[in-house]
């Protein structure tokens, strides 16, 4: 595994959630934006595939994730308005049973 405990407990929920290592690995990283206490987040940037835009995958605070969204995505990837209140309504939710969150997951970067 490469990166820290969070990545390795995000990569277990992926594999529950039903993404195989084929589909893990199908989306190769081409660098990173190593995290820093003053921005809240690291970020990772991964190739999608020839005509695809390139994905971002950030992991941090939420609100500060949340402050460089301008969209996010559906259950089929399709890009839908922000919705910042439900959220953080579930973060505080997750919060209150005691489970991390990692926040919004990934982004790209346009066409």
């Amino acid at each position: 595994m490469q990166g820290d405990p969070t990545e390795g407990a995000l990569l277990t929920a992926a594999r529950k959630g039903g993404l195989g290592p084929e589909t893990l690995s199908a989306n190769s990283r081409l660098d990173t934006v190593p995290f820093e206490s003053e921005h809240q987040y690291m970020a990772t940037l991964h190739d999608a595939g020839l005509g695809t835009p390139r994905l971002v995958y950030p992991k941090g605070a939420v609100e500060a994730i949340l402050a460089r969204c301008g969209a996010q995505l559906d259950n089929i990837g399709n890009p839908i308005p922000l919705r910042a209140v439900e959220i953080h309504d579930a973060v505080e939710a997750m919060a209150a049973k005691g489970d991390a969150s990692a926040g919004p997951g990934p982004q790209g970067d346009g066409p």
